[in-house]
């Protein structure tokens, strides 16, 4: 089985404090610490930047919290302890309805780096298949690095 070769750009954020790789025919826009993403067909939107926080837990349910407050139908289906890379991070996962009622996916990911926190947000509709959608993002997670 011959795998497709997946061409990559490098962005960093230099206000953020951080930078990573995405794959072509994602749409990237800086505003101002944070970044923005929008996978082709809008099938996957993906935000990241610093966050304030004083605890990797605190980080987390902060991210919670902003799910709850900006949508509405929250269900949180599952959260770990993770890794992005050699850093400790914090994973939740769930479902919720946007302000247009579709229905929608995401995964919330605080992340520690010496005493600085990152949050890395990604939703996608619930029609979307994530098999096709959530590599793409899982390899954006995974080059995530603070400057």
């Amino acid at each position: 089985m011959i795998t497709p070769v997946v061409q990559t750009k490098d962005f960093v954020n230099e206000r953020g404090g951080y930078g990573f790789s995405y794959p072509e025919g994602w749409k990237v826009e800086a505003d101002g610490p944070r970044t923005n993403l929008v996978g082709p067909g809008h099938e996957a939107v993906m935000s990241m930047g610093p966050i304030p926080a004083e605890s990797l837990d605190d980080a987390s349910r902060d991210l919670v919290a902003s799910i709850n407050q900006g949508y509405g139908n929250v269900k949180v289906r599952g959260g770990d302890d993770s890794a992005v890379g050699e850093l400790p991070a914090n994973a939740i996962a769930g479902t919720a309805t946007n302000d247009q009622g579709a229905k929608i996916r995401f995964l919330v990911i605080a992340i520690e780096d010496e005493g600085r926190f990152y949050a890395i947000n990604i939703f996608t509709t619930e029609s979307s298949d994530p098999a096709t959608v959530l590599p793409p993002a899982q390899a954006i997670v995974s080059s995530f690095k603070p400057l």
